[in-house]
């Protein structure tokens, strides 16, 4: 699997957290994908948890909630209105649904990605 970043700032956030479990890397995908969301972190992890309410926080982005929703949905299996596909990919820009899309694969161990990719070379930068 060749993961795309959406920046350099997205592929150091999730080197430093990428850990083999499926689940968590693919929320740790989601969350790092934009500054916005990155930047609040303290705001979107709470004691360990996702939060439900960040999704909605006056701070948060269209691409930030679509990532927040999703997060959600792959971690405890929410069925958040924002995470429905009617919303999750109206005015999705290619780049946004391609996050979304690798997230999917992480979460489902697809495209190539398994545990072991955790200490391959891919994450260099």
């Amino acid at each position: 699997m060749n993961l795309n970043f959406t920046s350099d700032e997205h592929r150091r956030y999730f080197a430093d957290l990428v850990s083999g479990d499926k689940k968590s890397d693919a929320i740790y995908y989601l969350l790092g994908a934009e500054d916005n969301l990155r930047e609040h972190l303290d705001e979107v992890i709470v004691d360990g948890e996702l939060r439900q309410e960040a999704v909605n926080a006056d701070w948060q982005t269209d691409t930030g909630r679509k990532y927040m929703a999703l997060a959600l949905n792959l971690y405890y299996g929410q069925n958040l209105e924002e995470s429905q596909p009617a919303n999750l990919w109206e005015n999705t820009s290619n780049e946004v649904a391609e996050v979304l899309f690798l997230a999917c694969d992480i979460y489902r161990g697809q495209g190539g990605y398994d545990e072991n990719m955790v200490s391959c070379d891919w994450l260099s930068f």
